[in-house]
């Protein structure tokens, strides 16, 4: 100071104003990218874990209806016949929200479940089917598949 003048430089106030506005845009911008980021981060993730859910409910079903080597019975909610190994009677019910294989359960928050059975009598020694399944999952997602068996 000299002679009660300010001597040096210093910022004006708009300087200060202007500075403290694109400071504010910036940090603005740079969270709204962060919550956005960490939203798409968590639905992904909530999509993995119900995609994984379901692969894992489908391969339970499927090895449970790959484990028939004769259909005798098959109704909408319900399929018996014998084991492929042992050669035991098994029963698949659907009951609920649960697929049931004997009194073992093989998946549960199933909001629908059905069988059907589709029999190819092309030759009169060979009686083969497919055993066709689809069902969904509470929380929307499909599960399906097929296995080829010999019927009665």
């Amino acid at each position: 100071m000299k002679n009660g003048e300010w001597i040096g430089g210093g910022f004006t106030l708009l300087e200060l104003l202007v500075a403290i506005t694109v400071t504010g845009i910036v940090t603005t911008l740079g969270f709204t990218f962060y919550l956005n980021f960490t939203a798409l981060f968590n639905r992904q993730g909530k999509t993995a874990a119900r995609l994984c859910n379901a692969v894992i409910v489908q391969k339970r079903i499927e090895q449970t209806c790959n484990g028939f080597s004769r259909i005798d019975r098959c109704t909408e909610h319900e399929v018996s016949g014998v084991e492929t190994s042992g050669g035991r009677s098994r029963r698949i019910r659907y009951s609920g929200t649960a697929l049931i294989d004997d009194n073992d359960t093989v998946a549960t928050d199933l909001s629908m479940f059905r069988f059907n059975l589709a029999e190819n009598r092309a030759d009169r020694f060979d009686r083969n089917a497919v055993l066709l399944w689809e069902g969904t999952l509470v929380d929307g997602e499909w599960v399906g598949g097929a296995t080829v068996v010999a019927a009665k």
